[in-house]
């Protein structure tokens, strides 16, 4: 099974166009939503409330690197917050060991984070990802298992584990978290990683890949493009070597799964 998952949902009304766009092309199966850019968030909901986007498809992008926070105590954590807004390098250190009133600090956030979600749109989110991968720093991946768990949020993203790595270090730790995401109970992937990692490593359909995207206008705004600025249906269309292929959200890969262990469970 194959999710394409076009992270930054809310960033701007821009990006949500782009997003529009590339579900209706079905270059996307699934998004993930910033809930603390109000323009953009205020847009997003247009699109669900209006029918363009199914509710089906959205998860939430939880944020500890940009951008303003919902919650006050949190940006008087030096670790996290300067001049009242996420550090935007932040993330280039990552958290492996918190002190008590930062965990309170990230756990207030991320819940606040959830929260402003669920009341924006009126539904849980369909999955739990994050703004440049906080959930894989341990101290935060402890949070975010936290508020899966209260809001009973059935999936929650992997750490890489496709492309080339050159650590050993690294490639054992992330095996390590998703082993652990796993043991907490969330249903997941098999592989996750960006296009430019499957096109390394190779894209096995007989196991259950995310892959992400960031889907963006052009410059020119004639053409849905990924970060990297190259055209996202050709990108796609490399990897997959054909002209079309099946893609599903986080629901329908939940659902899936439930009927493929019942089925089994029956013989």
């Amino acid at each position: 099974m194959i999710i394409i998952n076009s992270d930054d949902f809310g960033a701007s009304p821009s990006i949500n166009k782009a997003i529009f766009i590339a579900f209706s092309k079905n270059l996307i199966s699934s998004t993930s939503t910033l809930v603390n850019f109000e323009e953009g968030l205020r847009d997003a909901i247009g699109y669900v409330k209006n029918g363009k986007i199914d509710g089906n498809s959205i998860g939430i992008h939880l944020n500890l690197t940009q951008g303003i926070p919902l919650t006050e105590k949190i940006k008087k954590n030096v670790k996290f917050c300067e001049n009242g807004m996420f550090k935007n390098n932040r993330s280039s250190t990552p958290i492996f060991k918190m002190d008590a009133n930062s965990k309170q600090c990230v756990v207030e956030e991320l819940h606040a984070q959830m929260v402003h979600f669920i009341d924006s749109f009126g539904f849980l989110p369909s999955h739990i990802d994050s703004h440049h991968h906080v959930h894989t720093e341990w101290a935060i991946a402890q949070c975010v298992i936290e508020t899966a768990k209260k809001y009973q949020i059935k999936s929650l993203r992997l750490a890489r584990n496709t492309g080339q790595t050159h650590d050993f270090k690294k490639r054992v730790y992330q095996s390590l978290l998703n082993r652990y995401i796993k043991f907490k109970g969330s249903k997941v992937t098999d592989k996750f990683g960006g296009i430019d990692d499957f096109m390394f490593s190779g894209l096995n359909l007989k196991k259950d890949n995310e892959i992400m995207v960031h889907a963006l206008m052009s410059a020119d705004g004639g053409e849905i493009v990924d970060l990297d600025g190259l055209n996202l249906q050709k990108k796609l269309s490399d990897l997959f070597q054909q002209s079309t292929w099946r893609i599903n959200n986080y629901t329908e890969f939940r659902e899936i799964m439930s009927k493929e262990k019942n089925g089994s469970d029956a013989l």
